[in-house]
């Protein structure tokens, strides 16, 4: 029976043609038609925010998480720096000259902030414990002898918690890559971040880097070692080498 369940599964995957994927990054993509069939091979990352602090927060973060998965990525900020008003006419210049093929920009679509009313609730603790009186000496006989008696007591504690509103910031991102050549829209996700949780921003991040790796739009080099990264020098810093 075990033999059969075991070519039965066999014939099921072999029938749709395809293995079952091992595990489907969490963040909600979208791949357009015209590229179902090509892979990009170094992108380019931007934050579309006027924001410098968190551009370079951004774009660092996500390149790094690229570039440590085998992917040629670079910051934007490295490159075409805020010092400045770069043209289309720039950055075309900039992509042809180093091999540029897509990049990615990152912006936010909406924002709000969540509440919620955390109700009063008593909690109410039982405990019992046992309180020694002092000791008594028997003298009714020759030798005096100390007893000991215990009693117990209950001890009831009350704690009062909720009462209040939690409010509960939150950022929906909107990620696209866009062919360098034509800048035709070519991979788009969507992500909801509260951004006080723990590490969710740096999830985010690794996210959007999982996704385009799961969707097979970029290029893996898996032997990073030989790997050649036009921008190598530039972004030692980034990645803190």
């Amino acid at each position: 029976m075990k033999t059969l369940f075991s070519m039965l599964a066999f014939v099921a995957i072999g029938f749709c043609g395809c293995q079952l994927p091992p595990y489907v990054p969490q963040i909600t993509a979208f791949k357009d038609p015209a590229y179902f069939a090509k892979t990009f091979q170094c992108v380019v990352v931007f934050a579309d925010t006027s924001d410098l602090v968190v551009r370079q927060r951004i774009e660092t973060a996500i390149a790094k998480n690229l570039d440590e998965d085998g992917v040629c990525a670079t910051p934007a900020h490295l490159h075409l720096p805020p010092t400045r008003t770069w043209t289309l006419e720039d950055r075309k210049r900039f992509f042809d000259s180093n091999g540029v093929d897509s990049y990615l920009v990152v912006s936010v679509r909406n924002a709000g902030v969540d509440e919620e009313y955390i109700p009063p609730k008593v909690t109410t603790t039982r405990t019992t414990k046992n309180d020694k009186i002092e000791p008594v000496k028997d003298t009714t006989k020759k030798r005096d002898r100390t007893k000991t008696t215990e009693i117990e007591q209950e001890q009831i504690t009350t704690q009062q918690s909720g009462g209040y509103t939690e409010y509960k910031p939150w950022i929906e991102y909107e990620v696209r890559l866009f062919d360098a050549k034509d800048d035709q829209t070519a991979w788009m996700a969507m992500r909801t971040v509260y951004p006080e949780s723990h590490g969710a921003l740096g999830n985010f991040y690794g996210l959007v880097s999982d996704r385009l790796i799961y969707d097979n739009v970029i290029v893996v080099d898996k032997n990073k070692k030989k790997r050649k990264n036009p921008f190598e020098i530039i972004d030692r810093a980034v990645r803190g080498n």
